[in-house]
């Protein structure tokens, strides 16, 4: 399944790059531009999909060769709102899985430069909480592969803030997980505990039945660590 959603958008992006080719009659020129724009396109679409089948490097090569050379959201702007916004969004998530791309890569310091670039593109968007929320907890995620705790629960606190203002209950519940996991994991059970119900009533209150189900199963590990296997 991988294999063809890539090899649908690379044919997007041949396709795209054909018709900038055939439009050059200046920068200004519209089909340029709007060819200019498909390859941007399927080149963050390759670039996401590269990371999540876990090809790193092709991943890091399209979504460098993007955002060295195009911004999704500047060329939006001035545009109807609802298109900026997806643009912002795009940009934001293209700089998010590149940084996971990086850090997979064992390229921490280009990890770090996407994910503050992820943040800054959200704030500078002044799209809303829920964007800034995403770019926040990239950091948490960035922190927690590192294993720099407190850094990461911070920024996991920030994004759960961020989400609630934003309304959005299966990012506070996500984040709210990965804390509790955090905090397993170094050893304090209270508080992560204290985390993972707070997951699991935001779960249950919005009807998030899959996250319910997977807070409930990590909630039952921390006390089957613990010998409670009656409790677990």
């Amino acid at each position: 399944a991988c294999r063809r959603l890539r090899e649908q958008l690379a044919g997007a992006a041949v396709s795209a790059a054909g018709g900038a080719a055939g439009g050059m009659n200046g920068a200004d020129d519209p089909i340029t531009a709007a060819a200019a724009s498909g390859v941007a396109e399927a080149l963050c679409r390759e670039g996401v999909a590269a990371e999540a089948c876990g090809d790193l490097p092709s991943s890091a090569q399209a979504l460098t060769a993007l955002l060295s050379n195009y911004s999704p959201m500047a060329a939006a702007a001035g545009g109807p709102k609802h298109v900026v916004d997806a643009a912002a969004r795009d940009e934001v998530d293209a700089y998010i899985a590149l940084a996971r791309a990086q850090r997979c890569a064992g390229n921490v310091a280009g990890a770090a430069e996407a994910v503050g670039l992820a943040l800054a593109t959200a704030q500078r968007a002044g799209t809303g909480k829920l964007l800034e929320g995403t770019a926040t907890a990239a950091f948490g995620e960035f922190y927690g592969s590192l294993w720099i705790a407190p850094r990461a629960l911070d920024s996991y606190e920030r994004a759960i803030s961020l989400f609630a203002e934003a309304g959005s209950s299966p990012d506070v519940a996500k984040c709210a997980m990965e804390m509790g996991t955090l905090h397993f994991r170094r050893g304090d059970t209270a508080s992560a505990l204290k985390c993972l119900e707070e997951a699991l009533s935001v779960s249950v209150r919005a009807g998030l039945g899959s996250t319910e189900a997977d807070v409930t199963c990590r909630i039952g590990a921390i006390h089957a660590a613990q010998g409670d296997h009656l409790q677990a």
